[in-house]
């Protein structure tokens, strides 16, 4: 059985470091998330499409939020904007 853990975000970033996680928030600040429960991750973020959908047919009005735990950009790698 899978024990629901209650984390915040900077919680999460370093326990799931370079994956991408889907999250159910439980808290919020300023609208951003800032606590929630793990539901799914992967190193690909395609393998989170089927359990977003099934965490959002079990949990009608819950609120998820998927992210990358790591840079987005890698190192050594600048971009002109």
């Amino acid at each position: 059985m899978n024990e629901r853990v209650e984390m915040t975000m900077e919680e999460i970033e370093e326990e799931y470091k370079d994956e991408w996680v889907l999250v159910e928030v439980t808290e919020d600040e300023n609208y951003r998330p800032s606590k929630g429960v793990v539901v799914a991750h992967s190193l690909n973020y395609e393998d989170l499409t089927h359990p977003t959908h099934q965490f959002h047919q079990e949990n009608p009005g819950a609120t998820s939020f998927a992210f990358f735990c790591g840079p987005m950009i890698p190192e050594g790698i600048l971009v002109v904007l």
